[in-house]
């Protein structure tokens, strides 16, 4: 143990590097089919407050729980239709599909 208590093992490392590699992955999926809205100062100031959320969210989650299996970081993946639906309501006009 380090003089700061915390404890560095397979845990750790799953938890972390677990959170990494999900994380790009999820932002790999929600960015590859936004190509126009890419262009966007808005469209990136959403994926900001997003990524922030999620990081938030998770650094939250993996603190509170001592035993973290890596499959379970697939529920990641439940965020990308909440991206979409978020994504759609904030920027989409209704009953178009065209962007603000």
């Amino acid at each position: 143990m380090m003089a700061t208590g915390f404890e560095w093992g397979a845990d750790v490392i799953i938890k972390w590097d677990g959170l990494a590699g999900y994380s790009a992955l999820l932002f790999w999926a929600l960015l590859a089919g936004e190509r126009e809205q890419k262009r966007t100062a808005a469209f990136w100031g959403f994926v900001f407050l997003f990524a922030l959320a999620h990081t938030a969210g998770w650094v939250l989650l993996l603190r509170a729980i001592p035993e973290w299996k890596i499959l379970w970081f697939c529920v990641v993946f439940a965020e990308v239709p909440v991206f979409e639906a978020a994504y759609g309501v904030l920027f989409v006009m209704p009953g178009s599909g065209e962007s603000v």
